[in-house]
């Protein structure tokens, strides 16, 4: 039997391996529709699209260096987790 790898906590992982977990996640096209009002989010590359052009980047690769994009992304993170928790 081989153990399953440990999951690390959400916090410890790069920005830029967030950005590229959220941006598969349906309920994260959703939240986007709803707050940035861009209709036509249904799919992972749309999402990523989005998410490039709030955090004024080209490439979510550019998230790994401490700079304004990042605190772009660290709040819409931030607040999609908010969004999600009133959701439910």
């Amino acid at each position: 039997m081989t153990d399953a790898p440990e999951r690390k906590p959400w916090s410890e992982l790069s920005p830029v391996t967030q950005a590229a977990l959220r941006c598969k996640e349906p309920v994260f096209w959703a939240f986007l529709r709803e707050n940035y009002t861009i209709r036509n989010i249904e799919s992972e590359e749309a999402a990523a699209d989005v998410v490039r052009t709030i955090c004024e980047v080209g490439s979510r690769r550019e998230l790994a260096a401490a700079s304004l994009s990042q605190a772009y992304w660290y709040d819409m993170d931030n607040l999609f987790q908010a969004w999600k928790a009133r959701e439910r």
